[in-house]
């Protein structure tokens, strides 16, 4: 009996999941940026196909279908430039990408996410604030240790992964430096769903651009 609930929890929890953040279990976003503001983003939403029919259902229901659906998850979409919208699934995953451009970094908000670029003296900083919202998961009478270990091997699986190419040296930031110019942060489903309604999560790097830095964002 114990076994039971425990995987009746483990799936209540599932679901309460796909419910807080639009079906999007898995989000990986890439991002080239020019210092103008401008550049292209590659935006994939993802879910795992394992768990229960009600819950796979309640995924494909939410998950964005089609290049409509896509331009109405971004409140600027109509000045974003959409080149390629494609959908893959395996026996494991289901995912839909999108590969677009912008004029502007602030038309890439979408799903909670707010993006800038601001010049601070001699270097330039560019953000990612993540809002939370007001939904916090019910605690369920029951919880053993294996059920909380599997669920947090769950919500840390899963998450927002940001992969960002700078138009200059990194010099200062709290995500993890791939190259010279290139930023990752990897946000956990546990850390946000821990963000409380007004609170704030921000992703930051500074960074210095050099001279074909500033000639590129002409072109």
């Amino acid at each position: 009996m114990g076994e039971v609930k425990r995987f009746v929890w483990i799936g209540s929890a599932l679901l309460l999941v796909s419910t807080i953040f639009s079906g999007c279990i898995n989000i990986s976003e890439q991002i080239k940026l020019k210092l103008n503001g401008s550049g292209k983003a590659k935006i994939t939403w993802a879910y795992p196909l394992r768990f229960s029919s009600t819950l796979q259902k309640r995924e494909q229901n939410l998950l964005p279908a089609n290049k409509n659906e896509v331009k109405k998850l971004f409140p600027a979409h109509q000045r974003l430039i959409f080149s390629e919208i494609s959908s893959q699934k395996s026996k494991t995953m289901s995912s839909i990408t999108a590969e677009l451009k912008f004029k502007r970094i602030e038309d890439l908000n979408h799903g909670g996410l707010s993006f800038s670029l601001q010049q601070k003296e001699d270097l330039w900083e560019f953000t990612i604030k993540i809002e939370g919202k007001e939904h916090p998961p019910p605690k369920p009478k029951t919880r053993d240790k294996a059920s909380a270990e599997v669920m947090d091997k769950i919500l840390e699986s899963f998450g927002i992964t940001v992969v960002v190419e700078l138009p200059g040296v990194v010099e200062e930031t709290n995500g993890e430096t791939l190259e010279a110019k290139k930023v990752r942060w990897k946000v956990p489903l546990k850390k946000l769903l821990e963000l409380k309604k007004g609170e704030m999560l921000v992703l930051r790097a500074t960074f210095s651009p050099g001279f074909w830095d500033r000639l590129k964002s002409f072109f």
